[in-house]
């Protein structure tokens, strides 16, 4: 079976490619050397050398990987 890919078709829009970022990432990084963490953002984010990652996406709930429990959220907020 070949696949044929038509570039003058589009069906969708991406807006970017990207990762999670966790409380229990940040506090990682807040531990390490100045020069190993800006290692770490240019290893996701550099157009170049990196990931070149465009978006990120954070919690608005205490998850798995935080280091404790908290919610950015109103209890009922019909708004959110």
């Amino acid at each position: 079976m070949d696949i044929k890919v038509d570039s003058s078709k589009t069906y969708q829009e991406i807006m970017g490619f990207g990762g999670a970022f966790t409380e229990a990432a940040a506090y990682t990084l807040s531990q390490v050397s100045p020069d190993k963490r800006q290692e770490v953002i240019e290893s996701n984010f550099d157009q170049e050398q990196g990931l070149g990652y465009t978006i990120g996406r954070i919690h608005i709930h205490s998850c798995e990987f935080a280091l404790e429990n908290y919610n950015y959220v109103e209890d009922n907020d019909v708004d959110l």
